[in-house]
């Protein structure tokens, strides 16, 4: 058996971090002579993805249409018409976004939503078709105060969002007046 004194435990200690620092100068050395790691703006001239079975560069992809960075409506519906207070109607189900939700869903289809003035506008630009009239979601207080309020009563009525046509655009309406609901797709 192999006995160390104290004194040359630390002899031994500086020999082996002696030979890991020679190692580990080595390796570093070998390693600069290795190709570095690769530099994609010099590897390829383009991105090519595949869209519908056709490979086309994003620049291409781009140029066609083939994607938007935001959303446009394929459909926009009119559903049969409401006052802009949907707090508890006769199913009792909800008030509010929740009711106006289940109502654009009963009366356009599962898969439409209330329309937003962004929506209605990317609609117009995309198809050239202008919409029905009829409320939208306006949020931000023009909403009938989120859809469930009538609460000023006939003479001081809450005021929603209604897309007009294309005369009159987006007007300020009050909640106590039936409009259709616009649905999008």
């Amino acid at each position: 058996m192999i006995q160390i004194k104290i004194s040359n435990k630390l002899f031994f200690t500086l020999i082996g971090i002696l030979i890991f620092s020679i190692l580990g100068i080595v390796a570093y050395s070998q390693s600069s002579q290795l190709p570095g790691p690769a530099d994609p703006s010099h590897i390829a001239d383009s991105i090519v993805v595949n869209i519908g079975g056709v490979d086309k560069t994003l620049q291409q992809v781009i140029d066609d249409g083939d994607i938007t960075s935001y959303y446009i409506p394929s459909e926009i519906r009119q559903s049969s018409g409401h006052d802009g207070d949907f707090d508890a109607d006769a199913d009792n189900n909800g008030f509010g976004y929740p009711e106006i939700n289940q109502w654009v869903k009963d009366k356009c289809g599962g898969e439409y939503h209330t329309c937003d003035p962004i929506e209605i506008l990317r609609y117009i630009d995309e198809t050239g078709d202008n919409p029905d009239i009829g409320w939208v979601g306006g949020g931000g207080g023009w909403d009938c105060k989120g859809w469930s309020s009538k609460k000023g009563g006939n003479d001081n009525p809450d005021y929603g969002l209604s897309w007009e046509g294309a005369n009159n655009g987006f007007l300020s309406i009050k909640c106590n007046q039936e409009r259709a609901v616009l649905c999008c797709k």
